[in-house]
């Protein structure tokens, strides 16, 4: 079992069964996608019974992007990141970093 919560609000998404080798698409709401510099409460939180592999992706206009979900237990100290600009609109918007604590 998954249970995907955010925790700024307390609002579950779902509660669902994972089945083995199988994918399971959660869609979250656009009102939680960052919009703000600075520190924001924004967390997602996946918790499972079993191990399980997390990716998000994300799709815009002109271009998407994906990444893999590192467990906080596993965490490291560096990182780096490739930032394209976002989608083309009336201007060109940077690329973002998300940095997130887990406490």
């Amino acid at each position: 079992m998954v249970t995907v919560t955010l925790p700024r609000s307390g609002e579950l998404i779902g509660k669902f069964k994972l089945q083995p080798k199988k994918v399971l698409k959660v869609a979250i709401p656009e009102t939680w996608m960052n919009k703000v510099t600075g520190v924001a409460d924004n967390g997602i939180y996946v918790k499972s019974d079993e191990a399980i592999t997390t990716t998000v992706y994300i799709s815009y206009k002109w271009s998407g992007e994906a990444y893999r979900v590192i467990p906080a237990e596993v965490l490291g100290k560096r990182y780096y990141a490739l930032s394209l600009y976002q989608d083309k609109t009336e201007r060109e918007r940077p690329g973002q970093i998300l940095i997130t604590a887990t406490k």
